[in-house]
């Protein structure tokens, strides 16, 4: 294993996936990107995904039933999953999270705060392997 966490983000919005991928790279991650749910769910295949941070409002699938799929299958189910998402009502936090996600991070999001997290998550997966 890598010694920089691998983080999956798929995500949607190109301003947003570059974002997120400029500030975990800086951060020392090591980052993948999917456009839609479809590629984010065959990258999240790949050896060493330490975390995916996910949107709900995917074009093509919905994020919860990406996690919902993630969580259900014994090859990938083990990697945290955040939702990173625009979506910030309760019943769609309390939704992601009974599906089995991780965390539950509204955008606009504080920088050095979903840094901390992303972190947090990934060093816990990485913990359990």
């Amino acid at each position: 294993m890598a010694d920089n966490p691998k983080i999956l983000i798929v995500e949607d919005q190109p301003e947003i996936r570059a974002l997120m991928a400029f500030i975990l790279t800086r951060a020392g991650c090591e980052v993948q990107s999917a456009r839609n749910g479809r590629d984010g769910m065959q990258l999240a295949r790949q050896p060493d995904i330490d975390l995916i941070l996910l949107d709900v409002d995917l074009p093509d699938i919905s994020g919860f039933e990406i996690c919902r799929r993630l969580k259900a299958d014994p090859d990938v189910c083990r990697i945290p999953v955040i939702f990173v998402t625009g979506r910030f009502c309760e019943e769609s936090r309390r939704h992601g999270l009974a599906l089995g996600a991780a965390d539950y991070i509204d955008k606009p999001f504080d920088v050095p705060q979903f840094v901390r997290r992303v972190l947090f998550h990934a060093g816990s997966a990485r913990a359990k392997v």
